[in-house]
Parts: structure tokens; C-alpha cells; sequence
């Protein structure tokens, strides 16, 4: 909630390493929710993997992936140029905008177009491995054609309005179509360990970099949240990625 002071039970809170900023500290949750359906997916070495979507998830799952598997060949999909900066800070191989995509799938992972009846196309290879940070009908639809066959598409975007999708491609394809929705706990190098464990330990290691901070883009009062609120929801016009209430001024 939003407040000046909240109650918790002892057992779900977590001391921090002094070596964590309250900056990073604000981010373990969303990285959390990112880094599971990174260990669910198994990005591996030399797999070209794109990231649809640059607000906070889809660069909290850029700097997951990379953390997990930095060999892993990662596009990121953005709208906005702002959002393109941030994910080449976070070690994106590669951005591109939506416009684009068609044309860099072809050339990327060489894979090859066919057009159907009433405007329908698929293709024949495509990514091998898709993180959908957005999570609508179109954007799920369309990550189910550009992965390649017995690929995979992990949905970490929430979209609650219903839509159709076209499987299609779940089983002419053999396509995999993943979920995962917040943290939890995990096998982690031989131990089972809470996802947030694991992002402080990959915080510590700086195997995920300080710079993930540098998402944070504005601060404001509790007592401004209508003002928060709006420049939340409109990320274009002032530049806003994660929007956080400062309670230290």
C-alpha cells in the first residue's frame, strides 16, 4: 500500500546487505518477478532472444537474462527512444522498434516469411526464445510467429482485458507458451532459495549492475501521488520508465 508506515509480519521482511542502495532495494521485487520466468525459460548461450517491451519489467528481465546467461544474444523491442538508451546501459545486444521488427527477424535469425489469406503471414524460424513484458493479445500473438519451431514464449506482461489468439503456432510449430507471475522460490546452484535471495546475491555480485537503478526515473512525495500517478501514465511525454515515492526527503 501507500503510506507513511506499514505492519508486517517478522517472516516477510528481509535485511538488506549494506552494500544495497535503497535505489536497488526498490527494484529487488520487480527484478524478482523477472529473474523467475528467466529461470523458468533457460535463456543458453548463443540463443537470439528478444524482449518485447522497456518499461521496468522488460529491463528488469534484459538485466536477468544477462546476469543468468550473459553469452545469450538479447534484443529488446521498445517504443519510445528513452527506453532504447536504457536498455543499451543494461547490455542489450541489439534495439529495434516495432516498425522494424519484420525486417530484423528476416535478417537476424534468417527466418522466412509466408503470406496468407486476409492478411495472415507466419514464419518458417524466428527467435528461439521470446519474453513477452507486455502481455497483450497482439503482442502474444505475435511472439507466438516469431519464435522459431519448438521455441519458446515466456508471457511476463499483464494484459487482464480478454483477446483471441491464433495456437497455430503452439502446435504446427511445437512452440512453448510460458507463464510466470510474481516470486516465489527457486533451485538455485543446488538449494532451494527465494527469488529474492537471488537477487541480492546477483546485486552483490554486480552480476546484475548498479546501473539497473538508473530505470528509476522520477521521485515524488506520497503526498503527490496524483501528480506521480499522471506522469506515470504518460511515459512519452515525460520520459518515465519505474516512478517511485521518495520517503527520505
Amino acid at each position: 500500500g501507500w503510506g507513511t508506515s506499514f505492519k508486517y509480519h517478522e517472516n516477510q521482511l528481509v535485511v538488506l546487505p549494506e552494500e544495497i542502495t535503497n535505489d536497488q532495494a526498490i527494484l529487488i521485487e520487480p527484478l524478482s518477478c523477472s529473474l523467475r520466468g528467466v529461470l523458468r525459460a533457460k535463456p543458453q548461450a548463443e540463443d537470439n532472444v528478444l524482449v518485447i517491451g522497456a518499461g521496468t519489467i522488460g529491463l528488469c528481465t534484459l538485466a536477468s537474462i544477462k546476469a543468468i546467461n550473459p553469452d545469450a544474444n538479447t534484443s529488446v523491442m521498445v517504443k519510445y527512444d528513452f527506453q532504447a538508451e536504457a536498455a543499451r546501459k543494461l547490455g542489450a545486444d541489439e534495439v529495434i522498434t516495432g516498425k522494424d521488427i519484420e525486417e530484423y527477424l528476416e535478417d537476424k535469425t534468417k527466418a522466412v516469411k509466408y503470406q496468407g489469406y486476409f492478411g495472415n503471414k507466419t514464419y518458417i524460424g524466428g527467435f528461439d526464445l521470446i519474453f513477452d513484458c507486455v502481455g497483450t493479445a497482439s503482442t502474444i500473438q505475435n511472439s507466438l510467429r516469431w519464435a522459431k519451431g519448438k521455441g519458446k514464449v515466456m508471457v511476463l506482461g499483464i494484459d487482464l482485458k480478454q483477446g483471441k489468439l491464433d495456437y497455430t503456432p503452439v502446435w504446427y510449430q511445437e512452440v512453448d507458451l510460458l507463464g510466470s507471475l510474481i516470486h516465489g522460490t527457486e533451485d538455485w546452484k543446488g538449494k532451494k532459495k527465494s527469488t529474492f535471495e537471488i537477487v541480492i546475491e546477483l546485486l552483490k555480485t554486480k552480476k546484475i549492475p548498479s546501473t539497473i537503478s538508473e530505470i528509476i526515473t522520477h521521485r515524488y512525495n506520497i503526498f503527490d501521488y496524483k501528480e506521480a500517478i499522471k506522469v506515470a501514465f504518460n511515459k512519452e511525454k515525460n520520459r518515465a520508465i519505474k516512478v517511485i515515492f521518495d520517503y527520505e526527503n
